[in-house]
Parts: C-alpha cells; sequence; structure tokens
C-alpha cells in the first residue's frame, strides 16, 4: 500500500464482538439452513422398488417427506426430498453456530488487525516525515552557515587589499 492509499484511509474504533449482531448473524444462518437442501436427505433412484425401501427406511427413522422441494418421477427416475429428523438437525444447528460464531469472531480479529497495521504504518510514515522535514531543516541551516562563512570570508579577503 503506497503512502497515498494510506492517508485516505482512516483507523476506526477498534471492533468488539456483539452479542446482538452475533445473535442476528446466527439467527440468519438458522433461517438459511431450515430453508435449504441442507437440512433434507435427498432420495434418487433409478429403480421405484429402491426408492420405495430407502423412503421406508428413512421413514422409520424419522425423516418427513419435504413438500416444498421438488420430487421428481419419470422413466428410470425418482427423486424426493425428506426432512431430517429434528435431533439430527438440532446437532447441525449446534455445528452452525459455532461456525457462524468463529467466523465472526475471526472477521473482529481481522479487521482489529487491519486496523492495527494502518495506524502503526501511518505513525511509521508520520515519524519518518518529521525526521526528514528535521534532516531538511539541518541541512538548511548547514548551508546558511556555510554561505555566511564564505561571504565573511571574501568579505575580509576584499578588506585586506
Amino acid at each position: 500500500m503506497t503512502t497515498k492509499q494510506n492517508s485516505k484511509l482512516h483507523v476506526q474504533q477498534p471492533r468488539i464482538l456483539d452479542q446482538g449482531e452475533l445473535d442476528a448473524r446466527i439467527e440468519k444462518a438458522i433461517e438459511r439452513y431450515k430453508g435449504s437442501h441442507a437440512a433434507c436427505h435427498r432420495v434418487d433412484e433409478p429403480i421405484l422398488i429402491r426408492y420405495t425401501e430407502k423412503v421406508i427406511e428413512l421413514i422409520s427413522q424419522g425423516y418427513t417427506f419435504n413438500t416444498k422441494l421438488p420430487c421428481r418421477s419419470g422413466p428410470n427416475v425418482y427423486a424426493g426430498y425428506f426432512n431430517k429428523p429434528a435431533n439430527l438437525q438440532e446437532e447441525e444447528i449446534e455445528a452452525l453456530k459455532l461456525e457462524v460464531e468463529e467466523k465472526y469472531r475471526n472477521e473482529v480479529a481481522e479487521a482489529n488487525t487491519a486496523n492495527e497495521e494502518l495506524l502503526a504504518q501511518q505513525l511509521y510514515e508520520a515519524e519518518k516525515r518529521k525526521l526528514e522535514e528535521a534532516e531538511r531543516t539541518k541541512d538548511e541551516k548547514l548551508r546558511e552557515q556555510a554561505r555566511k562563512e564564505a561571504a565573511d570570508y571574501f568579505a575580509s579577503i576584499k578588506e585586506n587589499k
């Protein structure tokens, strides 16, 4: 990142983990999960009897037929979606909550790290500019002193003649 780009960026307040935002993210993730294929098991068999066997097996395990997702039947195609049992969905939702929280914590940490790096870079550049300005000022004083000494020297030579 160049100095010009750095000067346009502003250091922000450090981010903290906001429980309200975390809860909202978790709720949104749960809603997405419940409305998606992730909460279901897909049965897709080319033979009707195999499809029927799978359906019976899933229903005996607590799965329910999902009426919102499409099912198909035709020559060599029998497919449908079945909602996972509540206990399996709860396990997946708990894992999803942990994943969302970890992602949010990482996002906050990354934002704070980037902010810290930006501040360090800006402080470095400010100190560097100060030192360069001090060096320039010192150089100008030395040049002015050299000019004055040279003028005095030539003035004394002119007087001695």
